[in-house]
């Protein structure tokens, strides 16, 4: 998992270690996949947290419970 810190209109460029690449590559050997016919990655992102507390996961807003350190409970919209 990865956490990325960014401020709005903020971008970021992911790179892949050594590691990670050699095993991309082995992954799409196997399947008969070539490297030059892939033109696009897809990434997911499971959850986002704000600066004020409220975190977002699974499309739905949450918020720190009261009186409950790192417990979240869902926002009503």
């Amino acid at each position: 998992m990865v956490t990325l810190a960014l401020e709005p209109g903020g971008a970021v460029t992911i790179r892949l270690s050594s590691e990670h690449l050699k095993s991309t590559k082995d992954f799409l050997a196997l399947r008969k996949f070539q490297r030059a016919d892939l033109n696009r990655a897809v990434i997911s992102i499971d959850a986002v947290g704000f600066a004020d507390g409220m975190k977002w996961s699974a499309g739905q807003y949450n918020k720190l419970k009261p009186g409950a350190p790192k417990k979240f409970e869902r926002v009503d919209q």
